[in-house]
């Protein structure tokens, strides 16, 4: 178990090249750790349609999400609400 592939955001555009990656399908699960607006976008936007984001980042306020971002009305993403503890 472990990465096989690691993508460094300072190096390169992670979205494009998840996609590239993936033949432009997109990733079945991406997990958004930083808790920031620009990283829980780019986590939305590598998603296959359908698929799941994990987002166990923390948030200083409310998260918007475009959920038709640049691909269109198909994609669809689960979003779960995890309350404040």
């Amino acid at each position: 178990m472990g990465a096989d592939i690691v993508l460094d955001f300072a190096k390169e555009d992670v979205v494009e090249s998840a996609k590239d990656l993936t033949r432009r399908w997109g990733v079945g699960v991406a997990i958004e750790a930083l808790g920031t607006q620009p990283t829980f976008e780019s986590a939305l936007r590598v998603l296959r349609p359908g698929e799941t984001l994990s987002s166990p980042g923390v948030y200083s306020g409310l998260q918007r999400a475009d959920l038709n971002l640049e691909v269109g009305p198909e994609r669809s993403a689960r979003l779960v609400n995890i309350p404040d503890s």
